[in-house]
C-alpha cells in the first residue's frame, strides 16, 4: 500500500511519493475514486514555541480518532503561508536564512502521521 501521497499548491495532484511502489501503482488512482471521503486537516502555526507544539502531538490519539471517522485518507498542511512547518527541512532553512529548527520542526511529524496511519489502512495526502 502507498504510505503517503503527495498534494501540492493550488489542487493539483502532482503524483505520489510511493516508496517502494511500482509505476502502475503510482498511477492507479482507482483508490481516491473509491473512498468515498476523507479528512483535511490545517496543522498550523508558528512563532518561539513551534518545536514544543509539533514534539507534544499525539500521533497516536490523532490516528485513531481519523480512523474513527471512517475516512480512506487525510490530507495534512506541512505548513501555509507562514512559513512554519511541521518537518524537517534544512534546504528550505538554509536558503531563506533560518537556523536549524528555527522555521521548520526538528520532529518529521507527517512521516510519523504517515506509519501511523498506514496500520490502519488510511493513506497520506500532503498539503503545502
Amino acid at each position: 500500500m502507498t504510505r503517503v501521497t503527495c498534494l501540492l499548491p493550488a489542487f493539483l495532484l502532482l503524483g505520489a511519493c510511493a516508496a517502494g511502489a511500482s509505476d502502475d501503482q503510482k498511477r492507479d488512482t482507482s483508490w481516491l475514486r473509491n473512498a468515498r471521503y476523507g479528512v483535511f486537516v490545517h496543522y498550523l502555526g508558528g512563532g518561539d514555541d513551534w518545536n514544543e507544539r509539533v514534539n507534544s502531538f499525539d500521533v497516536e490519539r490523532f490516528a485513531e480518532q481519523i480512523a474513527r471517522t471512517g475516512a480512506a485518507y487525510l490530507v495534512f498542511t506541512l505548513g501555509q503561508n507562514s512559513g512554519y512547518y511541521c518537518s524537517p527541512n534544512a534546504t528550505y532553512e538554509k536558503l531563506a536564512g533560518y537556523e536549524t529548527g528555527q522555521r521548520c520542526s526538528t520532529r518529521d511529524l507527517p512521516m510519523e502521521i504517515a506509519d501511523a496511519l498506514a496500520g490502519k489502512g488510511i493513506r497520506l495526502m500532503l498539503y503545502l
